[in-house]
């Protein structure tokens, strides 16, 4: 399924997971532009950045950069914000009356961070050429 090269695209598994993937593919590129463009130095709450990371993914469907209304899930966007503490690009801290609260606060080198984006817009922006297509042409190049 994976090799050398990349993905194997005409793996059978590849083929029948390939929608699942996109789906957190186009979570973790709209929760890391968000991270990049609106969370401020300070942070916001969890619960501000998750309506931050939804508004601009109906952004992206309205302009065409996004094609999965679906990957438009909590889950998804927490997943990311969670994958993205991992690898330092946010901080996660517990604030409020008793730490109750989780702020998201911007951690790291913010070049990585641009980086990371421009890498996961390359990917969605690859996934969106092909939905483009028709039908017989994509299912040749999966």
């Amino acid at each position: 399924m994976v090799n050398e090269g990349g993905l194997d695209r005409a793996h059978p598994l590849s083929r029948a997971t390939v929608n699942v993937l996109e789906n957190f593919r186009e979570a973790y590129y709209v929760a890391a532009r968000a991270a990049a463009e609106v969370l401020p130095e300070d942070g916001m709450t969890e619960k501000s950045f998750l309506a931050e990371i939804r508004k601009n993914h109906r952004t992206g469907l309205l302009l065409g950069e996004l094609i999965k209304p679906e990957s438009a899930n909590d889950v998804g966007f927490k997943n990311a914000i969670n994958r993205f503490a991992e690898l330092g690009f946010i901080r996660i801290e517990k604030r409020g009356r008793g730490g109750r609260d989780r702020w998201i606060v911007r951690d790291g080198d913010p070049q990585r961070l641009d980086d990371f984006v421009d890498t996961l817009a390359a990917s969605v922006g690859s996934n969106r050429e092909m939905a483009h297509r028709a039908p017989a042409t994509r299912r040749r190049e999966l």
